[in-house]
């Protein structure tokens, strides 16, 4: 949607997602472990960051597994898939869509406006030019037509950079505004993305043990009471 004399300048510019690997198309399913496994070009973690992702697992299954006897909350610590998570979570990443599918119909349309506001300015130039090659060839020139006392070709010269700059700078506000909207977009499925890696990895091998702890403490209390029946009963 930029000027188009200057828009070529913006394939110099490097693009953030080309270089992390990352963009409109899907190379794997977040939810798939036997998808294909593409990698971003995101740094492996180190240290500092494996000791904060484990730290933040123990404590979301200390939380989860607060009150219960101590033989289960060691059961419970062990069961998330810590050591696999790191590239779970960057294959995640790397399968999630940032970019939607296809580009706004309404960038096809400035485009196009930018393209006749350019035409309007050549022909105004070319105009300019041939009535200045005219005069200097001292040749006979047809006068051009004026609006109000600017002569048609000024008009298309000047015009036509004017309107194509304004045109640009409008665009680059509404493309602004549209970035951000989708930068929320994409945000949030990152974020779901993570969070099916973290149910799968952590949250459901945990209530996987505290399930069997809450059958294993029913059963228990169920054969207390039986128990305790049968005391009375003798």
């Amino acid at each position: 949607t930029g000027w188009p004399p200057t828009r070529w300048l913006a394939r110099f510019r490097p693009d953030p997602l080309r270089r992390l690997h990352l963009g409109r198309t899907r190379a794997g399913d977040a939810q798939d472990p036997d998808a294909e496994v593409v990698r971003s070009s995101l740094p492996p973690p180190g240290p500092a960051e494996e000791a904060r992702a484990r730290g933040a697992v123990r404590t979301y299954v200390d939380q989860a597994a607060a009150g219960a006897p101590d033989p289960w909350v060691l059961h419970a610590r062990s069961a998330p898939d810590v050591d696999g998570l790191a590239d779970a979570l960057d294959h995640a990443v790397s399968a999630t869509p940032v970019l939607p599918a296809r580009h706004p119909r309404w960038w096809g349309a400035v485009g196009a406006l930018q393209w006749l506001l350019l035409a309007v300015l050549v022909a105004g130039g070319l105009w300019l030019v041939a009535l200045g090659v005219l005069a200097y060839l001292q040749l006979p020139a047809p006068e051009p037509p004026v609006w109000g006392t600017v002569p048609w070709p000024t008009v298309g010269l000047l015009g036509g950079a004017v309107a194509g700059l304004l045109v640009a700078l409008v665009a680059r506000v509404a493309v602004g505004v549209g970035a951000r909207r989708q930068a929320a977009r994409a945000t949030a499925r990152l974020h779901d993305a993570v969070g099916v890696v973290a149910d799968r990895r952590v949250v459901e091998p945990v209530g996987d043990v505290l399930g069997r702890m809450a059958v294993c403490h029913a059963d228990a209390t169920t054969a207390a009471a039986e128990a305790g029946r049968r005391a009375r009963s003798r």
